[in-house]
């Protein structure tokens, strides 16, 4: 059992793509720390950054759902039995969506399939696999 904290930098990087289609929408790149505390089985931590890429579907006016996946590196200091600590990289994937409140700031809610692992860098590598339910608040500048 962990509690993770993601706090993210994300910037649009293409126009509106498929403009009269249902999957009208845009790019956006993301950069997220990771700052991950254990509790269960033991204490312990995981920091790093992630870079996501994130496909919004621009339908609707205040919801806005998207899908989004990347990867990112960082340390992890678990003290597992099945999982070596140090370096560990974070691919991750989910869906999620923006429900706007004002016309800056949203309320998120997501669900990602997130990894960590060492690549087999160091033994032992069970990896950690998780379901992420995250929620959130974002602001929006232009």
């Amino acid at each position: 059992e962990y509690l993770a904290t993601f706090p993210s930098f994300g910037v649009g990087i293409s126009d509106i793509v498929a403009d009269d289609s249902w999957f009208r929408g845009n790019v956006d790149v993301v950069l997220e720390g990771e700052f991950i505390t254990g509790f269960k089985p033991v204490g312990g931590y995981s920091a790093g950054a992630a870079l996501l890429f994130r496909y919004n579907f621009l339908r609707g006016k205040r919801f806005v759902p998207y899908i989004e996946g990347g990867a990112g590196i960082g340390y992890l200091e678990f003290d597992l039995f099945d999982q070596a600590d140090g370096l560990i990289f974070y691919p991750q994937i989910g869906v999620g969506a923006h429900y706007f409140v004002t016309d800056n700031v949203t309320v998120n809610g997501a669900w990602r399939i997130h990894h960590m692992s060492n690549a087999g860098s160091e033994l032992p590598n069970n990896s950690i696999n998780a379901n992420l339910f995250l929620i959130g608040l974002s602001y929006f500048f232009d």
